[in-house]
């Protein structure tokens, strides 16, 4: 994503254009995988506080621009959910390795399990993540 393209995804969500976090979405636009907050803190060029930067990923996954995913190592991690295909997630439990993965019939399923809900009426969003060994680690 271009500077500018991304000013006006950050514009078009009600945020002003930071230098931060326009440096933040690029980051994470060009990563095949959800990072950490240490991660992002470690790999930004343009250092941040730490709790602008927390505000940041939580102000931008409440509006949608993110997504927050707990892969079972008892911490957030976030991905770019704008202009990306929805997906869920392998998770090895030996190396930590993370993979997407996406499957229409998967959806279908759960979608017609949230239509079988007796005490919902909508469901705005799910994810799934999947735990095992990865082909290196088994």
């Amino acid at each position: 994503m271009k500077s500018n393209t991304t000013a006006k995804l950050l514009r078009d969500a009600g945020f002003r254009a930071t230098p931060g976090k326009i440096a933040l979405l690029e980051l994470l636009e060009n990563e095949d995988k959800p990072l950490t907050v240490a991660e992002i803190q470690k790999k930004l060029k343009r250092k941040q506080d730490t709790v602008t930067l927390y505000r940041s990923l939580e102000a931008l996954t409440e509006k949608g621009v993110l997504t927050r995913s707990e892969l079972g190592h008892g911490h957030a991690h976030y991905e770019l959910s704008v202009g990306k295909k929805h997906h869920h997630h392998l998770v090895c439990t030996s190396c930590e390795r993370v993979e997407d993965f996406s499957d229409p019939s998967l959806e279908t399923a759960l979608m017609k399990a949230a239509k079988s809900a007796k005490s919902f009426k909508s469901i705005n969003s799910h994810s799934l993540e999947l735990f095992g060994l990865c082909a290196r680690c088994s």
